[in-house]
Formats: C-alpha cells, structure tokens, sequence
C-alpha cells in the first residue's frame, strides 16, 4: 500500500513538472507570436558560430583566460565590422576606457600596452588611426555604472533599445550586479536572487527581443583544466536559464614560450542547434585578439 501511494505521488509529481514545462513553453509561444517572431540570426564573425535573436547566452572560463577578451573580439565583429548596434553595459571593475583601449588594440592589431601607454611605433600610427576610426563610427552603446542594479539595468537596455535599435548587450562581469553582490553572504539568498536577475534576463530578450550575453567567471585557479557545465556547481541555474552556453579556453601559461600566437578554443557545452561544437581558434597575448584556426596550423 505504502509503495503504490510512493508511486502516485510521483506520478502527481511528475505530471506537475510536465505541466509547469508546458506553461512556460506556451508563454514563449505567446509572447513571441504577439511580435511577429521570426527567427534571425547574428553573425559573430567565427564561420561555425552565429547566435539566435532572442537568445541568453552566457560567455564563461576560468580567471585570466579571456573571456572578456573574446567578448570584445565579437562586438569588433558584429558593431564594428558588421555595424550591428550592440550595447555594453559594466557593472564592475572596467570602464569605459578599458573597454575602448582593449577594442582598439583588437582593431589595430597594435600590442595593447603600447596603446595603453600611447608610445606607438611608426608603423602602428596608420593601422590605429583606423581602428579609432571604425570604432568611433560603430554603434557602440556604453552603459558603465560600477555596482549597478538589476533595475538599474533593464533602464539602461530599454533605453539602448527605443534610442538606438539595439540588436544584442554584452553584459561584463555578471556577478558583480548589485543585487548579486549584497545577497553573497547568504547562500540561500544568493540562489534565490540569482534566480530572479536571471529571470529578468530572459524577460527582456523577450520583450525587446535582442540577444543578451552574460560574460560570468568560473571558480578555480588551474588555467589548464578544460571548463565544463558541471563547474557551474550549485549554481547550475546559470546554464539552465540559458539559451546558449560557451567556454573558452587556453593554457594561461602558454605564453611563457615567447611565441605571439598560442592555441585557444570554443566549446559550444549548451545549444539546440550546434550543442557539442567546438571551434578550434588561435590568440594573439599581445592585442587579444582571437582568430579561426587554419587547418595547415
């Protein structure tokens, strides 16, 4: 008796679960057939990847990989190049002129610490002269507010937006929104409230239907360690609510062998179309910049 009442409360439970999964299914119907939904795509520049309007994609690896950096080579590919309008918004540590000297060094293919310091060599002058160019005339958005709010932010993204038709955000250093920072304390708050900026996240690709990338940093120190959706530990609500999941990843220590390009990748971990890919890249220390791979290399 104890064992067939086991067997319908999972039974409740499941169809429960069902259920839920069919309502949150038909909102995104509803809500994507009231603005005339079609799916379009945004070339990000790497021939085997192009993200879905709409989508939330989180950008991730282990600390001092380049994360941020591989972020930027894709706003140098879409609004630079492409002349997509793209909108950053930074709610830790960087600014504004970080992300412009670091874009420029991208553009230019000048080492970024002699763009940092501004002694460039003759040779750099014509190749930044035109990386400046192109990025003034690209249209870049810029909302740099240090420990911004959730609330906070969905301003900004509805102004960028009604303003400036907006196609796709990059969001730098996710888990340093305020919302997220006063609720570290708390364990079972953080859950909670990660789960709400989430949700608020997946709100607004609906609403203003742009691709959002969140650029979120993994735990652990070894560079080595291929990164995977089980580092995402106790917070796997992360890659759940994502649309899309990519790691990028290098040797960190590479670099010590003197040669300027070292060997990176791509790991598409999450996807309903390209899920399992990988992109096999090379990266140059000196300007991060990120290229394809060729097969001869």
């Amino acid at each position: 008796m104890a064992e067939e009442n086991e067997i319908q409360i999972l039974g409740w439970a499941v169809k429960s679960h069902l259920l839920k999964i069919l309502d949150i299914m038909q909102q995104k119907i509803s809500r994507r057939s009231d603005r005339n939904y079609t799916t379009k795509y945004i070339k990000t520049g790497f021939s085997d990847l192009q993200f879905r309007m709409g989508d939330l994609i989180t950008l991730s690896s282990r600390p001092y990989v380049g994360k941020t950096s591989f972020a930027l080579n894709l706003v140098k590919n879409i609004a630079v190049q492409d002349k997509l309008p793209v909108g950053l918004i930074i709610p830790g540590n960087l600014t504004t002129d970080d992300i412009i000297i670091r874009l420029l060094s991208i553009c230019s293919g000048v080492d970024s610490c002699r763009v940092r310091s501004g002694m460039l060599r003759h040779e750099d002058s014509d190749k930044f002269q035109e990386a400046a160019s192109s990025i003034y005339d690209a249209p870049l958005y810029f909302y740099d507010e240090p420990n911004c709010s959730i609330d906070q932010i969905e301003v900004a993204i509805k102004h960028m937006v009604e303003n400036y038709d907006t196609k796709m955000i990059v969001l730098e250093e996710f888990e340093l929104i305020r919302d997220l920072v006063d609720s570290n304390q708390n364990p079972v708050t953080y859950r909670a409230t990660l789960e709400r900026v989430l949700d608020k996240f997946v709100d607004f690709t609906y609403e203003y239907n742009i691709t959002i990338l969140l650029v979120i940093g993994l735990q652990g120190s070894n560079g080595k360690d291929e990164p995977s959706l089980i580092d995402f530990k106790k917070y796997f609500v992360i890659p759940y609510k994502s649309d899309m999941v990519l790691f990028v990843h290098r040797d960190r220590f590479w670099g010590e062998n003197g040669k300027p390009e070292e060997p990176a990748s791509l790991f598409v971990a999450k996807d309903s179309e390209c899920q399992g890919q990988l992109l096999n890249l090379m990266y140059s220390r000196p300007t991060q910049l990120f290229r394809e791979k060729k097969f001869d290399e």
